[in-house]
């Protein structure tokens, strides 16, 4: 599940410890992306996802959700934050690069 156009600051990467939790890791995203939660899941090679949320706390408590609630044994990767640049004026880099040649 993804929702187009939306930009989670936050994300991490998860998967069943074993083949046989997959299909119950599989399950219960389906139910949390059902929910509407605010969190994108992306499936990913080797039968991993990727989460991406607001905030740290909200993918610990999704994690949480996952063991307890819905009884996965999962392995996460650390957190990691998603880096966004935006350009708010232009430089004279261009010139100075046509300058040289």
């Amino acid at each position: 599940h993804h929702t187009p156009g939306a930009i989670h600051p936050m994300y991490l990467t998860l998967s069943a410890v074993d083949v046989a939790d997959h299909e119950r890791l599989r399950a219960a995203l389906a139910g949390i992306a059902g929910e509407g939660s605010g969190v994108s899941i992306n499936a990913e090679p080797e039968r991993a996802y990727t989460l991406s949320g607001n905030s740290e706390s909200y993918l610990e408590s999704i994690c949480d959700r996952l063991r307890g609630e819905y009884h996965c044994a999962i392995n996460v990767s650390p957190i990691k934050a998603v880096l966004l640049e935006t350009i708010r004026e232009q430089t004279g880099y261009q010139w100075l690069v046509r300058s040289l040649f």
